[in-house]
């Protein structure tokens, strides 16, 4: 094994000179944050200390061009066709994202493609402008060999060690976990939604968003989740406070990308800013996720194919929360086929259900999925239980699934398990994997605004709106129902006081609304 001097020792000029370019074009990064960049990029364990003695000796760095035998390299030449290299870059880090090998020559037939896409006809795609391409983006020649997609136990170990190495100069409840899975929100519990043809029974609805959540190491910290749609504004958005339960933003196709991971990740460090924290927050390297400079937040990202073993969220937490999600779910549906009602889930319910389940998911779950991690040691008197022995798999909502596949009377055939229920939209895509056409279009264009999206790109019909009365005629029937139970306790029979009050100042401040002088001033308008 090579020892990490040695790997040091592998830094060779053109390395070193992609680090030097690097720190001066994005001076606002630090030595860590460059550090990271490069450790990711080219596999290899750079210190901060390694880019503070490179950057800190430019001028040696540039003697050592002359002591070589070859020719002087210039140290910065532009492209010819900065377009295509642009859309050939942004090609070759998805791809690399996704674990693909790459090679020269493949290299070279993309850029050829996106050059004649361009309208690019007096270019020759060489050896040497290859070389100067890769140069220029910092490409290590060692990542553009195809690599095994399979999981080294040794990169696993490697890569838990160097997390672990990062969380040392931080307590646990400054060190956070950021991860999305998508979400089949109007999901019904029968298997059409896992075969390629068509099946007998009822079609199940594909609709889905994307789900970001992000909690500490100890469980004490659990941020609002961030919901990805595909409309800006739903009708079922009408009259319907979306911020009360979480962050909400929107595109085509619901997917997590660059531009609202960047949102999101700058909140998050204002929200630590406000708190007087300084956080580590871990993460895998998902192509969105590119980090803009944060005064809070240091990040670090897991090896490549290594997320599902290392990851907290991926070690349970994600499944707890779509757990409890299905079991709401599940409990609406037996309701309305009590009611003999439409068990239609809009969009604004799934995201009450979102932050119930969200909220539900407990500290205990939290912390378990840590220590499963590895990144979080175990103490000798810890059961730390495997996710499907976690309690938080309820024999409940084995009992509700059973129940509803019996009411919708399923062929055998078509039900799920729990297992299969909860996991079922586990494999989506959940990150913006851009097309040659995408592509294109980025380094062409700089209008990113979503024009073509409109509010009403759904059937979804906003409910019926309970008038005050109604309202209140509501909250007195649950209070007389929780009268009735031995279990009920003061604090909730206040909590059903509270709402009622709240419920009087609404009625009370649309009446004063409605005045007779606003009547004539509306007159007078006309």
């Amino acid at each position: 094994m090579e020892t990490p001097k040695r790997k040091r020792l592998l830094l060779d000029h053109v390395q070193k000179t992609a680090i030097v370019n690097f720190a001066s074009e994005n001076p606002k990064n630090s030595h860590q944050q460059i550090a990271n960049h490069f450790s990711a990029l080219w596999d290899l364990p750079i210190k901060r200390r390694t880019v503070g003695d490179i950057v800190a000796n430019i001028s040696l760095q540039e003697s050592e061009v002359d002591t070589t035998c070859t020719p002087p390299r210039k140290r910065h030449r532009s492209a010819q066709h900065t377009d295509m290299e642009s859309a050939l870059f942004v090609w070759f880090t998805n791809t690399r994202a996704q674990n693909i090998p790459v090679t020269d020559e493949i290299l070279k037939i993309k850029a050829k493609r996106f050059g004649d896409e361009l309208g690019i006809t007096d270019f020759q795609y060489s050896n040497g402008w290859l070389l100067r391409f890769k140069t220029r983006h910092e490409i290590a020649s060692k990542i553009i060999s195809g690599e095994s997609a399979g999981i080294d136990k040794k990169l696993i170990d490697d890569g838990r060690s160097k997390a672990i190495e990062a969380m040392e100069s931080y307590d646990l409840d400054n060190v956070f976990n950021v991860d999305e899975t998508g979400l089949y929100y109007k999901m019904l519990p029968d298997r059409s939604l896992c075969t390629a043809d068509s099946t007998k029974g009822i079609k199940k609805s594909k609709d889905r968003v994307t789900v970001s959540l992000c909690c500490n190491a100890t469980g004490t910290i659990k941020l609002k989740p961030f919901v990805i749609g595909k409309s800006r504004t739903p009708r079922c958005f009408k009259n319907f406070s979306v911020k009360l339960y979480c962050d909400y933003a929107h595109n085509k196709k619901a997917w997590m990308n660059s531009i609202l991971f960047d949102d999101w990740l700058k909140s998050f460090n204002r929200q630590m800013k406000r708190m007087r924290r300084q956080v580590l927050l871990i993460m895998d390297n998902a192509p969105c996720h590119i980090i803009p400079p944060l005064s809070n937040t240091k990040v670090h990202f897991l090896p490549p194919t290594t997320t599902s073993h290392l990851q907290p969220l991926d070690a349970g937490i994600i499944q707890s929360f779509k757990a409890r999600y299905r079991k709401y779910q599940l409990n609406r549906l037996v309701d309305c086929i009590d009611r003999k009602e439409s068990a239609t889930v809009l969009l604004n319910t799934a995201i009450r259900y979102v932050k119930m389940a969200w909220d539900e998911v407990s500290t205990e779950t939290i912390k378990n999925c840590w220590k499963h991690s590895g990144l979080v040691p175990r103490s000798d008197h810890d059961n730390v239980l495997s996710v499907d022995d976690s309690p938080d798999n309820h024999d409940d909502l084995a009992r509700l699934l059973t129940r509803v596949q019996d009411d919708l009377d399923l062929d055998p055939d078509l039900r799920l398990t729990v297992r299969q229920f909860v996991d079922a939209d586990k494999q989506t895509e959940i990150t913006e994997v851009q097309t040659e056409s995408d592509i294109i279009d980025s380094v062409t264009s700089f209008d990113d605004s979503e024009t073509d999206l409109n509010t009403d790109d759904d059937d979804d019909e906003p409910p019926h709106i309970p008038s005050g009365t109604e309202a209140k005629a509501a909250i007195e029937t649950v209070m007389r129902f929780l009268e009735t139970s031995d279990k009920t306790t003061e604090l909730e029979i206040d909590s059903c006081r509270i709402i009622s009050k709240k419920i009087s100042e609404i009625i009370t401040d649309n009446m004063r609304q409605k005045h007779i002088s606003d009547f004539f001033t509306k007159l007078q308008k006309q």
